[in-house]
């Protein structure tokens, strides 16, 4: 993804893998809230082993966090 003010305009194709990690990079990086048209979006974080959908990141971020706290 790229911002810009002055470049041209255009449009390619990505992976489902790429989509899916830039979606985990925004959630990662969200504060409270996360939103989508969805629950069916892609995320993929280091810990995960396939592709997860949206409505599988609540779940996922409480094991995340249980197996962050037995590790310490």
């Amino acid at each position: 993804m790229m911002g810009a003010f002055e470049a041209e305009e255009e449009e390619r194709d990505a992976p489902d893998w790429l989509v899916a990690q830039i979606n985990a990079t925004v959630v990662l990086y969200c504060d409270r809230q996360i939103y989508g048209r969805d629950g069916g979006f892609a995320y993929r974080m280091v810990h995960n082993e396939r592709i997860m959908r949206g409505d599988e990141l609540l779940t996922d971020q409480a094991a995340l966090r249980a197996s962050e706290t037995e590790t310490s």
